[in-house]
């Protein structure tokens, strides 16, 4: 993680890194700002993440587009690769 005196952490960008780092920060009672877009980082006790995940952004268009259309039927074009899938799934 570095130094003892560190007060606070910005960072890591990637999930393991972040999960890592996290635990770590827990356990020395000091707060850490990640930017992964992992949900497998829980946030709380002095974690914060700032990377959006694919269920936040998801949720966040669902909502906005469900407040502003009442839409009933949705399309979906994506990527056919792992992002994409995720993506697909979650919506």
């Amino acid at each position: 993680v570095g130094s003892a005196q560190s007060s606070v952490v910005l960072g890591p960008l990637l999930t393991e890194a972040a999960l890592q780092v996290s635990d770590f920060m827990r356990t020395e009672r000091r707060p850490i700002i990640s930017f992964a877009k992992s949900g497998e980082i829980p946030p709380g006790n002095g974690v914060l993440r700032l990377g959006p995940t694919a269920d936040s952004q998801i949720s966040s268009l669902m909502q906005r587009v469900d407040g502003a259309f009442r839409y009933t039927r949705y399309g979906l074009v994506f990527p056919r690769d792992a992002a994409g899938e995720e993506f697909a799934q979650l919506f």
